[in-house]
């Protein structure tokens, strides 16, 4: 009875007609049913209008709206399409790599033929394929993956690993990332016995040694870079004061938590650090041969974990025994390290805190208070606090914010410079730079794409001093607040890294941590007016996290000069160092007071780090070591690199039989085979599966696509098969089962996307099924009887639009989503201008709220609706109630 009703438009209106032009046609009742009435002037091939009509507007509103969304906002690439992807196809390797990116490229490729040659004998195995390589810059942290399934694939990220983190011990990261990830294919392309038969038969699905536990894997992998390399985990200062400071403290972890991630530090870590340090001494005790002997005896493993058997066979003990006697060695190594620090006079300091977790940027306010970035429960926060508080007071937060990086306080201290982690070009994830007004509390953003570490401010106030990353290394450059303005100061080339820039109080010069091949792990001096540099230290240890004195004349930094991090001061003029302090577990992060007589320190302690503070007193100069002999990289080859072909490795390399059950209780299955491929990038991937009802003599077909190099992602869905409904027909005064064909193709398209601090994403979907009777009996019934209902061939087409919005998060050692909210609606749309033979509007809604409640624990709401309006005769309907019943043994089957 609504006055207002939208006109349907002529048959022959396209479909965007419909959905633009037709909200804007409204008529009066009265003018609508002249319409009706006159089918020469109002041609509507005697439809009426359908109950929905009053929901239509709503409806076509709402795409509009999806549209408008995708117009003003920053759409999260999947992949950027304008990428040009090259391959260089060694011996071993093919190395798939952006245009831009050619020189790390060729350098990746020497090393992983180095790789090969130096690993394949040291872990007894060569892979029976060539490996496929990706390398890609769309991230700012550093890392890499490995695969054996379904063919060998390694992934490497182009971003340099930061210098004072877990990761910070070696001269080329390049190398440590290849050799690392390289020994991951050696421990998983292991197979034999019947693993390798069922290989052969149904390609590459069985890889039992990637059921061992993480630890192995990793700790392995961290052991062969060490030993390779020369650098790496099992040398780092970090990871050993970590150790000791666990094993002192009685809080060393046990096998049980290794296995897994602990609730507590270090985290999932804990597979590098611990599984690294205990394989070291295992082949310490009984050489490199039980780690093959390990992977050998796994590797024809159908049932996995039997991890002490494995280990017993290369070193006739169990894992457990020698997790025992490695946890004993530690404890004993650590009391023995910290008596003989304690006789030679251990630095006396004051913790600030003891709660741990990650803190780092310590920096003094002029009224004394200290400064600092701090991960926890909360969001990473930029925090305050007097160093003569309590020990673990609270903090006064004075920045706090997701993805928080590292800070800067100008000199005035009204500014605050500070990079953060963000979505910029949709693709790309990038540290960037930003500047804070502490008075109005105003942020500007000043670099997009920036990939910005380590800012420092300039005495001035008008531009700060950074590390930037650059296809594989780190360079000094200058970013100038007012115009945003970015110059390159310092580039080390190849692999080189400037970071940490630190100003002179009077702003002529930068201190920074500068490395490059022959260069070593030096701090160095640059001098703002001339350009030049000066080399201040040289010796084979690393020095970092450098800071002025007040006074100007020294620099106060971190080095592991003695195998442990602590802190030292170099007196600019005379470059002479003087060792400030002598701790067991270590110190980085230096920061001196205004007066000059207080130091304030990260110290690494048993569940982070900490801060403490210790009366700014030399001690006696440490030994100068001699540098190392170093050789510049060696020059690269001529390689030639041919466009990326994906297609030319897209077929499927396996098939897999697959079963699954109707119901929890029913145990008519449906048996069938199913095959994937991707290429080496992952811009293409298809699934494809054909399976049978035995019962039924059902036969259906399957085929996905999905297109992911461009924005946004693209889909394709095909499917055909038969099938009978139960009670679909009625005649014969009962419901019958009713036999047909459904053949349904789709095409999809989504657009992820970023709203500030939310994420959202949007997508679209026209989907064309076609629903035919086939191999049913005819009807047979008493013409007295209520008249048959039969289903008939038909047709239904529909256009899909959803959005959903939110934010939501989880802490470090989180069981769940623990705070936050989501929301997501979707309007679906039948029309016979899209293709179909009917017409119905749909509304559908979703929201989720978490909300905290005590210590990890959670109350999870849920809300949601659907309602819809269809033509005569077609009921649409929904349903609510409790999950499906489910069979765990049939589940367990079907993975």
């Amino acid at each position: 009875n609504s006055p207002i009703r939208t006109v349907k438009m002529a048959q022959r209106a396209t479909w965007w007609k419909a959905l633009v032009i037709a909200p804007t046609q409204r008529t009066h009742v009265g003018r609508l049913d002249r319409e009706l009435n006159d089918p020469v002037q109002y041609p509507r091939k005697g439809r009426y209008p359908s109950k929905w009509a009053v929901l239509a507007d709503p409806i076509r509103y709402g795409l509009l709206v999806v549209f408008l969304c995708l117009a003003f906002t920053n759409v999260c690439r999947a992949g950027d399409g304008s990428i040009q992807w090259m391959t260089i196809e060694t011996r071993h390797f093919r190395i798939h790599f952006p245009k831009d990116l050619d020189q790390l490229a060729r350098r990746a490729a020497l090393i992983c033929e180095d790789a090969y040659a130096t690993l394949t004998p040291l872990l007894d195995h060569r892979p029976t394929t060539r490996i496929e390589v990706s390398l890609s810059d769309f991230g700012d942290e550093a890392n890499g993956a490995a695969t054996a399934i379904p063919s060998p694939r390694i992934s490497l990220f182009a971003a340099p690993p930061r210098l004072d983190g877990n990761l910070g011990d070696y001269n080329d990261w390049l190398r440590l990332l290849i050799f690392h990830e390289f020994s991951h294919i050696l421990q998983l392309d292991r197979v034999r016995g019947v693993p390798k038969f069922i290989n052969g038969l149904f390609g590459r699905m069985f890889a039992p040694n990637q059921n061992l536990p993480s630890f192995q894997l990793e700790g392995g992998a961290v052991w062969v870079e060490s030993h390779t390399t020369g650098r790496g985990r099992v040398h780092s200062a970090i990871f050993k004061g970590f150790l000791r400071a666990q094993a002192l403290s009685g809080q060393h972890h046990g096998l049980d938590r290794m296995t897994h991630v602990p609730p507590t530090w270090p985290d999932a870590n804990i597979w590098y650090m611990y599984g690294g340090h205990f394989v070291h001494w295992v082949v310490s005790q009984y050489g490199s041969t039980w780690l093959n002997t390990l992977h050998h005896e796994i590797a024809d493993d159908l049932v996995p974990f039997a991890i002490n058997r494995a280990t017993k066979a290369g070193t006739g003990v169990t894992l457990a025994i020698l997790y025992r006697r490695w946890q004993n060695h530690l404890v004993r190594e650590a009391k023995r390290f910290a008596r003989r620090i304690r006789r030679t006079g251990e630095t006396q300091f004051r913790h600030l805190t003891t709660t741990g977790r990650k803190r780092h940027g310590l920096q003094f306010t002029s009224d004394g208070a200290l400064l600092n970035v701090e991960t926890g429960l909360e969001p990473v926060a930029i925090t305050r606090r007097s160093i003569s508080a309590e020990t673990d007071a609270s903090p006064e937060r004075l920045l706090a914010l997701p993805g928080l990086r590292d800070f800067d306080v100008c000199k005035n201290e009204r500014w605050i410079v500070y990079t953060r982690n963000s979505r910029n070009m949709g693709a790309y994830s990038s540290v960037d730079l930003y500047l804070l007004d502490r008075e109005t509390g105003i942020a500007r953003r000043i670099t997009y794409g920036g990939r910005i570490r380590e800012p420092a401010c300039a005495p001035n106030g008008r531009w700060a001093a950074a590390s930037q990353i650059y296809q594989g290394r780190t360079q000094l450059v200058r970013i100038d607040f007012a115009t945003k303005k970015l110059v390159v100061l310092l580039d080390p080339g190849a692999l080189g890294q400037v970071a940490f820039p630190v100003f002179s109080p009077d702003g002529t010069r930068l201190v920074a941590t500068k490395m490059s091949a022959g260069f070593g792990r030096d701090l160095v001096e640059y001098n703002l007016a001339d350009k030049t540099t000066r080399r201040l230290t040289h010796d084979a240890h690393l020095e970092i996290n450098p800071r002025f004195t007040p006074d100007g004349e020294h620099i106060v930094y971190a080095g592991d000069r003695s195998g442990t991090f602590n802190i030292y001061r170099l007196r600019l003029n005379s470059r002479k160092v003087v060792q400030l302090t002598h701790v067991v577990t270590g110190a980085t992060h230096p920061a001196v007071s205004p007066k000059g007589d207080v130091l304030a320190f990260r110290l690494i302690g048993p569940h982070g780090y900490d801060l403490a503070t210790a009366p700014l007193i030399s001690r006696e100069p440490g030994t100068n070591v001699s540098p190392p002999e170093s050789s510049p990289l060696p020059p690269l080859p001529q390689i030639t690199a041919e466009p990326y072909a994906p297609l030319h490795r897209l077929w499927p390399v396996n098939w897999s039989p697959s079963f699954a059950f109707s119901s929890a209780t029913d145990l008519a299955s449906m048996l069938g085979l199913e095959v994937e491929s991707s290429d080496p990038l992952g811009h293409h991937a298809v699934i494809g599966s054909l399976s049978t009802l035995a019962d039924e003599a059902a036969i259906g077909a399957a085929m996905t696509y999905a297109y992911r190099r461009f924005t946004p992602t693209y889909s394709l869905s095909l499917s055909h098969r038969t099938q009978t409904r139960e009670g679909a027909a009625f005649y014969g005064l009962e419901r019958q089962p009713f036999r047909e064909v459904l053949t349904l193709g789709s095409l999809g398209t989504t657009f992820p996307m970023r709203l500030g601090s939310w994420s959202a994403s949007t997508s679209l979907r026209y989907s064309l099924s076609t629903t035919r009777p086939t191999e049913n009996a005819d009807p047979i019934h008493d013409p007295l009887d209520r008249s048959p209902n039969i289903p008939e061939e038909t047709r239904a087409a529909s256009v899909s639009a959803s959005v959903s919005i939110g934010s939501t998060q989880s802490q470090f050692n989180s069981i769940s989503t623990e705070s936050g909210w989501t929301g997501s609606a979707s309007i679906r749309l039948r029309r016979p201008e899209l293709g179909g033979d009917y017409e119905t509007a749909e509304f559908f809604w979703n929201l989720k709220a978490y909300v905290p409640l005590w210590y990890r624990h959670v109350l999870g709401l849920s809300l949601k609706g659907a309602f819809g309006r269809g033509d005569d005769g077609r009921r649409i309907s929904y349903g609510l109630g409790p999950p499906t019943e489910r069979n765990v043994f049939f589940d367990a089957l079907d993975e």
